[in-house]
């Protein structure tokens, strides 16, 4: 494993609460402001703590930063299902000012080089690196970009991605809600693609083990699939 993927273990930040919204449900988005420069690569994540404040249970969460560098804030997305974790509830009502720390950015769900096209598949939450990615590509026109996320109710930062692809033609999106569209878009991504691509596969662990295996019967070599499984996580059920 490359030493760029793990540099952010050894380094810790303190960020600044901004803001959280519910946007949808139980779905929520956090804004934490970066005090000085901070360098990370799209598509990390890091191990946050709430310095001062009183969390039963686990006291700090892994997050993937939704936000590209480019954008300097961390943008958070999380499913906060009910009954809301102490670590969440206390997160999601801090003030602002208050501090946040975390320990990263870090990890390997990164773009690997310069000209493969890219396929991300994203499920439910997995979407927050796919948006780090698509944000520091949204100017790249010299290579397809293709996002398929699926979710059962909600498609977190749908719209606000679905105007990335306006403007960058290189740029196809597409949001489903069953396990037979998703495993038909990534089909239809192999077969147009294959092996010159890179495919980030990301989402709660166990689906994201069973498309990679699936990636791999399709022809697809380990060596072109990106995983990033989101551990406790536990993807809504499907409609079949």
């Amino acid at each position: 494993m490359k030493l760029r993927y793990l540099k952010g273990l050894f380094e810790t930040h303190d960020l600044h609460f901004v803001r959280a919204e519910n946007v949808f449900g139980d779905y929520w988005t956090i804004e934490l402001q970066i005090p000085y420069p901070m360098k990370w690569e799209a598509g990390q994540h890091g191990a946050f703590t709430l310095p001062g404040k009183r969390v039963t249970g686990m006291p700090f969460r892994a997050f993937t930063v939704a936000s590209a560098p480019s954008e300097k804030m961390i943008l958070l997305g999380t499913h906060a299902r009910s009954p809301i974790s102490s670590f969440k509830h206390t997160l999601t009502t801090m003030q602002k000012g208050d501090v946040v720390r975390i320990r990263g950015p870090l990890g390997w769900f990164v773009v690997r080089d310069a000209t493969s096209p890219i396929v991300l598949l994203a499920m439910g939450v997995g979407i927050t690196p796919a948006r780090s990615i698509l944000y520091s590509l949204k100017d790249d026109m010299t290579r397809p970009l293709i996002l398929v996320h699926t979710s059962s109710d909600f498609h977190l930062f749908s719209e606000e991605l679905k105007a990335l692809e306006k403007n960058n033609s290189q740029m196809q999106l597409a949001f489903v809600q069953d396990r037979e569209q998703f495993r038909q878009s990534y089909t239809s991504a192999v077969a147009t693609y294959g092996q010159t691509a890179l495919y980030y596969v990301s989402g709660a662990s166990h689906s994201v083990r069973s498309v990679k295996k699936a990636l791999k019967g399709l022809g697809i070599k380990g060596n072109r699939i990106i995983t990033e499984g989101f551990m406790g996580y536990h993807a809504p059920k499907r409609t079949k």
